[in-house]
């Protein structure tokens, strides 16, 4: 069983290097992966469930994808 974990990423509504390695993680962590957890800071602030910032919303909706 291979088990994942993540902390503090601390991810930016705004492209950059550590959010294009975040979802090429993504991507693969189902096949890799039994578990993925993601636990810290996965944004570097947040307002609340109803942010609608497009990055946010990208991110929130890579992870439902690739679990």
């Amino acid at each position: 069983m291979a088990i994942a974990f993540i902390s503090d990423l601390h991810l930016e509504p705004i492209e950059n290097t550590r959010l294009k390695t975040f979802y090429n993680l993504l991507s693969e962590a189902h096949s890799r992966f039994d578990s993925l957890y993601i636990i810290g800071d996965l944004f570097e602030y947040w307002i609340g469930d109803d942010d609608k910032h497009p990055v946010n919303k990208d991110i929130i909706q890579n992870i439902k994808k690739s679990y």
